[in-house]
């Protein structure tokens, strides 16, 4: 009998029409500043930090964190011995043009999210790095083109990834990402 190691995976799902052309007409009428992150560099695109929809966003995303939840468990549960609650923290949107990238990274939180809102017309990549179970660096690859439009994908916020950069295309990649993290008091 073969036997598997248990391991984290992802989750992907597709945004409701509604919400995800409430995010679209976000985006384009966006007039916040970009800010710094940990990976902000030449190449990498600027981040900007979204709200307006953010309670319809959040409230669809609660019962995909339950479903992410209740076939992985809590990347951090080894830490806790109650139920904490969650807390959304604050989405970003990044807007890729042409041999813009995002190099290997991992995200602060519990559990994250990217939501491809829009899709150049080349193939691109999203890409996880991690170990397996004897130690050896893999690679697992998404290909993504325009009909991933609206899909979200959810992981564990330590798990490294990245996105390659796309050629010959003047499209631009549009993607919002988030963070969920636990609430936890210092009482």
């Amino acid at each position: 009998m073969i036997n598997y190691f248990n391991n984290f995976g992802f989750l992907r799902e597709k945004l409701p029409e509604r919400l995800y052309n409430s995010l679209i007409e976000e985006v384009n009428t966006l007039k916040t500043d970009n800010f710094i992150s940990g990976i902000s560099a030449e190449g990498v695109p600027n981040h900007h930090f979204l709200d307006k929809n953010n309670n319809d966003l959040f409230q669809y995303l609660i019962p995909i964190v339950k479903s992410f939840t209740d076939h992985f468990g809590w990347p951090v549960r080894k830490y806790l011995t109650n139920d904490v609650p969650i807390n959304f923290d604050a989405p970003w949107v990044n807007f890729h043009k042409q041999t813009q990238y995002f190099p290997l990274h991992s995200h602060n939180g519990a559990i994250s999210y990217a939501i491809w809102l829009s899709l150049p017309s080349v193939t691109t990549q999203f890409y996880f790095h991690y170990l397996d179970t004897i130690g050896n660096i893999r690679k697992h690859e998404i290909n993504l083109t325009k009909e991933d439009n609206g899909s979200l994908i959810m992981f564990p916020s330590t798990i490294m990834h990245g996105v390659n950069p796309f050629y010959n295309c003047s499209d631009v990649r549009i993607t919002m990402s988030g963070n969920i993290s636990l609430k936890v008091n210092n009482e």
